[in-house]
């Protein structure tokens, strides 16, 4: 169903244009990342790993940790990597 009014041909010239733009998309080589920001702090690419924290988290950590796995996913440690499920 079509949420604007628009002829067949109309139709046809935009799917035409978007297969062109993804085509043309698909081409382009761009380099790969080598740093990301968050909250206008820069992080170098690849990101080196940390070792566990020292202690137990306290009762207050777990409560606010817990807000992070609600279970719509999992963060677990597999080697040196993290898995997201």
């Amino acid at each position: 169903k079509r949420c604007f009014a628009a002829t067949d041909s109309e139709i046809v010239k935009l799917q035409q244009r978007r297969d062109q733009l993804k085509c043309c998309l698909k081409s382009m080589k761009f380099p790969p990342p080598k740093t990301f920001t968050v909250d206008g702090q820069i992080y170098p690419l690849p990101l080196k790993t940390i070792g566990p924290p020292p202690g137990e988290p306290s009762r207050e950590e777990l409560e606010y940790l817990a807000g992070f796995f609600d279970g719509d996913g999992c963060v677990t440690m597999a080697g040196r990597s993290v898995v997201l499920s």
